[in-house]
Formats: structure tokens, sequence, C-alpha cells
């Protein structure tokens, strides 16, 4: 999904106004930001609730779908199964049986199907409506604050079953003011101040798996060994600050663990930052000024050298799905 000059306005002021925002295909986008930043406007125009003032976004969904699940879903009278059947019954498709029945085995809602819709707790309110919507097989899933407010259960419900879409290829949006769940979900992070998008918080999220061996900590990504602080061996999702990122023209000698070749794929400026991304075998971000980007000539396709400590390497969360 592709953002152009994506304008909102109610009467004078500006609530949304976004210059360019490319959301890639098969991954997790997390939108974060205070309230008010423009979040959930974001979410109701991609989703065709609401119509932007200017601008356009493109989707290669094809003839499938776009599905939304709002902050606070609205379920209709009758059972929990005529909801979750419901958005497949409007577009007069054969229901996939097999597909459902996983789908709400998965999300923990198949002992509520004859419930009455209506006598749900917030959780299972919100879990209904995210079997609704991915009942009718969506390319890309829209979700404004997903877990807010909800009870352990539903929340990780939630979360595995983004991740269970993910692995199918459908892409997830989700908003949300929660940094953490940003970090442990986002393959990509996007925050919004006042609509607009700014840098925030950069950083790499990889999903790894961490070993140990003579005390020292390496964590695996696509065959690339990352050096990292960590307490136990397993399956992580882990972040590496752009701030931390050292770029050089040469190797040199110095603590930092992890020093690695690259070649720059792209620079952006971001407010007063430059954001640098470099091919060293997966995409890597780094934060520089203006002055070292001039400094060091950094143009698209420079061999570069990266270096950053293994104490700034944070893990996320530990994955157990």
């Amino acid at each position: 999904m592709t953002i152009t000059n994506l304008k909102k306005c109610f009467e004078h002021v500006v609530a949304l106004d976004i210059d360019t925002l490319n959301l890639a295909q098969g991954m997790i986008h997390a939108i974060i930001g205070h309230n008010g930043s423009g979040k959930t406007t974001l979410i109701r125009i991609l989703s065709g609730l609401d119509k932007a003032s200017s601008g356009q976004f493109t989707c290669s969904a094809g003839m499938k779908p776009i599905a939304v699940c709002l902050q606070k879903p609205y379920l209709f009278y009758g059972t929990v199964e005529q909801n979750v059947r419901l958005g497949i019954a409007l577009r007069k498709e054969r229901a996939d049986e097999r597909r459902i029945k996983s789908i709400v085995k998965r999300l923990r809602i198949a002992h509520l199907m004859s419930r009455p819709a209506k006598l749900l707790s917030a959780g299972e309110m919100q879990r209904v409506s995210l079997a609704r919507a991915l009942a009718l097989e969506p390319a890309a899933l829209l979700l404004d604050e997903p877990t807010a407010n909800l009870d352990p259960e539903s929340r990780q419900a939630i979360e595995r079953e983004l991740f269970c879409q993910k692995a199918g290829g459908v892409t997830c949006i989700l908003t949300t003011h929660q940094i953490d769940l940003a970090h442990r979900l986002g393959d990509t992070i996007t925050r919004l101040e006042s609509g607009r998008k700014i840098s925030g918080d950069l950083c790499t999220i990889l999903a790894v798996a961490i070993t140990c061996r003579d005390s020292t900590y390496v964590a695996d990504y696509r065959g690339t060994r990352i050096f990292l602080t960590a307490s136990q061996t397993g399956k992580a999702r882990i972040a590496i600050a752009a701030k931390d990122v050292v770029i050089s023209q040469s190797a040199f000698d110095s603590s930092m663990l992890n020093q690695m070749r690259g070649v720059i794929k792209s620079i952006c400026q971001r407010g007063s930052v430059i954001e640098v991304e470099v091919d060293i075998g997966f995409d890597l971000l780094a934060a520089i000024t203006e002055q070292s980007l001039c400094r060091l000539n950094l143009v698209v396709g420079t061999t570069v050298y990266i270096s950053f400590k293994a104490a700034s390497v944070e893990i996320l969360s530990w994955l157990d799905f």
C-alpha cells in the first residue's frame, strides 16, 4: 500500500498530512502516536469509512477485500456465529467452513459461537470482530488500537493471530499509542504527530534465533551474526536503535563487537535527522546528522562499514508462538 500527499481537513483544522508512506505487502506496520495524532483518521481513510480531502493511496489487493477492526467494535444483534459470518453473507459468498473453524479456534471463541454477541466482554467482542474481518480472507487488515484495555488472554490471542496472518501474506496495519506493542509486533514503525509523519525513535526490528557459546550470546538473522547481551536463548524480537549505528568509510578497531560491510540503499531526511538505510544482507537503519552525511560524502550505492555495540541491541520480547 502506497500513500501519496494524503490530507484530511475538518473545516480549517488539518487532521492528517502525509506526503509519502510505503507499507510493504505481507508485513505488520505499526502506526504510533498520542491521542489526536491522526492514527484513527488514517485507518478510517484507508478502510474507506472516511474520504480524504486530497491525495491518494493505492493497494494491490486485487479482488480481495480490505478489512477493518475499530477500537470499539460494533457487533450486531444475534449470536457470535452470525456476527462472524455476517461479512460473508453480505458479500453473498460461500463460507469456507474449514477456515472459519480454524479462525475461531485460534482466537479462542469457539465456545462462544451460540452466545448472544451483545453479552460478551470487551476482549471477547474484539476477538469476534477480528474473526469477522478474517473470515473475508482480506488482502489487508486494518486495526485501530486492537489490544487497548484488553485482558491478557485476549491480547495474546490477537497478537498471535497477527503473526499468523503475516505468515499467510496478509498486510497488517495497526495503530497504537503503546510503544512496546509497536516494537513487539511491527516490522516497520511510523510515528505520527499532529497528523504528520515524524522520525521518532528509528530502529531496525528483527525476529531472530539467539544462541550462546562460551558465555557469548549471538542472534542469527538470515545468516548474519549479531552480538548482543542476553540472559537466555531462544527466538526473540530485537531492536537496533538507529542512533547507535556508526557509519564509517573503512573498518576500524574498536570495542564494538558488531562490525559489518554494506551498501547504502537509501538516504532520507526526517526533520533534523538523516535516515540512512544500509543493505548488510538485510536492511539496517542508521540516524546521522547532515554534517556527517556531507563529511563522509555518502550517496546511494556507496560501500560503507557499520558498527554498533552489543549493548545497543534490545530484546523486545521472547517468541513462544
